[in-house]
């Protein structure tokens, strides 16, 4: 096998396994919901995985879940609810800033970090639904979070590198 060849495989290999750290690194540091459910008036709870998009003929529902933040996260929130958030609460406290609020199937961006603390949260949230699909999520404005711009930079700088490394090559190969 020729050295340019192998170089190549090596470039390429190095060039995934970044590509991978990358993406694992967005994953760990993403918020995570656990024991997830909703429960329509008068209802038993209902577990979900989010986002919760559902069509509802009630007027209320409340939903209960235990939200994971990860060591680094940064305001704002995005909460998505169809139609208003009537009340959140966030480990026993209510949340008075920007709510309630109805927005029918959008999002608004919410200051939510003086009642979130890293680990696990506990949540409850109260949504009036007008007819139709009944709706609730929270995640994070991802391009103000230090971790995306960390990720961001090391994956700049991996591919700085991998260019480097091929230019250095084809520049002893002549």
């Amino acid at each position: 096998m020729k050295k340019g060849t192998v170089l190549l495989a090596v470039d390429i290999l190095l060039l995934f396994c970044a590509i991978g750290l990358y993406l694992l690194f967005y994953q760990y540091f993403d918020i995570q919901f656990t024991d997830s459910t909703y429960t329509m008036q008068d209802g038993q709870p209902v577990v979900f995985d989010p986002p919760l998009f559902f069509n509802t003929d009630k007027k209320y529902f409340q939903v209960d879940a235990t939200l994971h933040l990860p060591f680094w996260f940064a305001d704002p929130f995005i909460v998505r609810v169809d139609d208003c958030l009537e009340e959140l609460i966030i480990n026993g406290e209510s949340v008075q800033e920007d709510i309630p609020f109805c927005i029918h199937g959008g999002s608004k961006s919410v200051q939510l970090s003086k009642y979130l603390h890293r680990g696990d949260n506990t949540l409850t949230a109260r949504i009036r639904d007008d007819g139709g699909y009944g709706a609730f999520h929270i995640s994070l404005l991802q391009k103000h979070t230090p971790v995306v711009l960390i990720a961001d930079g090391l994956l700049a700088a991996a591919v700085f590198l991998f260019g480097i490394s091929r230019l250095s090559a084809a520049n002893k190969q002549k």
